[in-house]
C-alpha cells in the first residue's frame, strides 16, 4: 500500500510547484488505495499533524489552482485539504471541490457535521446541489458517508433528513438503470442503504425484491428485503411461498407470523413447520397448535420419527417430549449423518438433562458430535468426577480435547476440581493458564465442609507440585487453614 507522509502537505502553501505536482501525484495515488474506513483514520491523523506547523499562516493559504497541478491529483489536495485544522482554508478547499461535482460529496458530506457553523451551513448547500446532478455511481458511494455523519451530534436532524431525502430521490430516479447484478456488486452497507431507500419510495416491487432476495449474500441484508416483502399490503401467494421457503430461519419465522395474521388461525400446510431446522419456528408452530387446536403436538413427533427422522423432527421430540421419548431417540446416536446426530444428543440432553451426563460424555471427542456434547455439558453443568476428566486429559494427544477435558474440570465442585487442577497447572498450554490462575487463585471454599480424603487430595496435591507459583500456593493454603471438617 502507497503511504504517505501528513507534513508534506504544507508545500502545498510554498511556491515550489514541482514540489507540489509531485506530492499532488503521490497523495492521489494513495488516496486511490484508502477504504472509507482507513479514509477517516487519515482525516483523523491528518488533523493532529497540520496543527504543529506554526511556521505557515494558513489563513492567507489559497488552494494550489493553476500551479501546474493535473486534475485528479489536484482533487485529492483539495479533499484532504477539507479535513485541515485550518477553518479557513478547509473552507476554500470545500468551495473548489464543488466544481468536481457528484465526486465531491464524501468530503462536503464529512463537513456537514463540522465544528465551524459556518462551514456546516456551506457544506449542506453544496451536498443538495450536488445530489441533483451527481451519478448513480457517486450517488452509491456518497451513502457510507451520509449514514455515518448521522451519528454525529453538531449537524440538526433537520439537515440530516433533508440530504437523506435528496439522496433517496435520485436512487429512485436512477432504479431503472440498475439491474439487481448492478445492485449486487456494491458493498454489503450499501446495498443495504440502497434496499431501505428503495422501500421507503416505494419503487421496490416484489419481482424486484425477490429477485435480490434470491442472490443477495449478506444474511442481514436478506432479513432487511424480506422485511420489506411482509410489509406489502396485499401479500400475494407467491411471495408469502417463497419467504416460507427461504434458508434463513428468521425470515421463515417472520413469515409465519404475518401467515398467522393472513390465515386468522392454522391453515393445511403448517404442520411443516413442527418439523423446521430453525428451533425458534418450531416453537412457533407449536405455540399456533396449542393456541388454535388446544392439543399437544407431541404425538405427531413420535409418529413422524418412525418414518422421517429428520434432524428437525429429533430435535422437536426432544424439546417437547419426555423422558420416556428418550428410548425413541437413542438409536439416532449411532447415525453417521453429522446434522442427525447432533440433533440425536440435543434431544437426548433435553429429554434427560443431567442424567444423560455419561451419554454426552462419551461423544465428547467424536468428531461430528464433540462440539455439540461439549457445548451442552457447560450449558447444563453436567460434572463428571474430576479424577477421571484428569486421567483422560493425560492419556489424550488430541489439543481439542484436552481444552474441553480441562474446561469440564472447571466446571467441577471446588473440593473436587482443586486437586487436578493444581496438577495440571504446570503442563497446561499457554492459553489456558489464566483460566487455571483464576479458579485457583480465587478459590472460594465458603461453607462446605470438606471431607478428610478432598482434604488430603488438595494437600497431596500440593506435595507433589513442588513448582506451583507462591502467590497460588499461598491461597491454596490459606484456604485449607480456613476451611473446617
Amino acid at each position: 500500500m502507497v503511504q504517505w507522509e501528513h507534513y508534506r502537505y504544507s508545500c502545498f502553501a510554498g511556491q515550489d510547484r514541482k514540489a507540489m505536482q509531485k506530492a499532488a501525484q503521490e497523495l492521489y495515488e494513495y488516496f486511490q488505495s484508502l477504504s472509507p474506513q482507513q479514509l477517516l483514520r487519515f482525516r483523523e491523523d491528518f488533523s493532529r499533524t497540520t496543527s504543529l506547523e506554526w511556521s505557515v499562516d494558513w489563513n492567507q493559504v489559497r488552494p494550489p489552482i493553476h500551479k501546474g497541478i493535473d486534475d485528479e491529483s489536484l482533487f485529492a489536495v483539495l479533499a484532504a485539504g477539507t479535513f485541515h485544522l485550518n477553518g479557513y482554508y478547509r473552507e476554500r478547499c470545500l468551495l473548489a471541490l464543488e466544481a468536481y461535482g457528484g465526486r465531491a460529496l464524501p468530503f462536503a458530506l464529512l463537513l456537514v457535521n463540522n465544528w465551524v457553523e459556518a462551514i456546516r451551513d456551506k457544506a449542506f448547500g453544496i451536498c443538495k446541489r450536488l445530489y441533483g446532478q451527481a451519478t448513480a455511481r457517486q450517488v452509491l458511494d456518497s451513502l457510507w458517508f451520509l449514514e455515518y455523519i448521522r451519528q454525529g451530534r453538531r449537524r440538526s436532524d433537520q439537515t440530516w433528513q433533508q440530504l437523506y431525502h435528496a439522496a433517496k430521490l435520485r436512487i429512485v430516479q436512477m432504479m431503472e438503470i440498475m439491474s439487481p447484478g448492478d445492485i449486487l456488486k456494491e458493498t454489503v452497507f450499501t446495498r443495504r442503504l440502497y434496499y431501505k431507500m428503495l422501500a421507503e419510495g416505494g419503487t421496490l416491487d416484489d419481482g424486484m425484491a425477490l429477485a435480490l432476495l434470491k442472490r443477495e449474500r449478506d444474511v442481514f441484508n436478506k432479513i432487511k428485503l424480506a422485511g420489506y416483502l411482509l410489509e406489502l399490503q396485499p401479500i400475494s401467494d407467491e411471495v408469502m411461498a417463497a419467504l416460507l421457503k427461504n434458508k434463513v430461519g428468521a425470515i421463515r419465522l417472520a413469515a409465519l407470523h404475518r401467515k398467522e395474521k393472513q390465515a386468522k388461525g392454522l391453515w393445511p400446510a403448517a404442520e411443516a413447520f413442527l418439523f423446521d431446522p430453525n428451533r425458534s419456528v418450531r416453537e412457533f408452530t407449536v405455540y399456533l397448535f396449542h393456541k388454535y387446536k388446544g392439543a399437544d403436538p407431541v404425538m405427531l413427533y413420535r409418529q413422524r420419527i418412525a418414518v422421517d427422522p429428520q434432524p428437525g423432527v429429533i430435535a422437536g421430540l426432544g424439546e417437547n417430549g419426555s423422558q420416556e421419548d428418550a428410548a425413541l431417540v437413542m438409536p439416532f446416536l449411532k447415525s453417521e449423518q453429522p446434522a442427525v446426530l447432533k440433533a440425536a444428543i440435543t434431544a437426548i440432553a433435553s429429554l434427560l438433562n443431567r442424567d444423560a451426563t455419561n451419554i454426552l460424555y462419551r461423544f465428547i471427542q467424536h468428531p461430528h458430535g464433540g462440539k455439540t456434547a461439549f457445548r451442552l455439558m457447560l450449558k447444563m453443568k453436567m460434572r463428571v468426577p474430576c479424577r477421571r476428566l484428569y486421567l483422560d486429559y493425560l492419556s489424550s494427544d488430541s489439543e481439542i480435547l484436552r481444552q474441553r477435558l480441562f474446561r469440564l474440570i472447571c466446571v467441577g465442585t471446588n473440593w473436587d476440581k482443586v486437586p487436578w487442577l493444581i496438577r495440571l497447572y504446570n503442563s497446561l498450554p499457554p492459553e489456558l493458564l489464566p483460566v487455571a490462575w483464576d479458579q485457583l487463585l480465587y478459590w472460594q471454599v465458603g461453607y462446605m465442609k470438606p471431607t478428610y480424603s478432598e482434604r488430603k487430595a488438595v494437600e497431596d496435591a500440593l506435595q507433589d507440585t513442588v513448582s506451583l507459583p507462591k502467590k497460588l500456593r499461598q491461597s491454596i493454603e490459606f484456604s485449607l487453614k480456613t476451611a473446617s471438617y
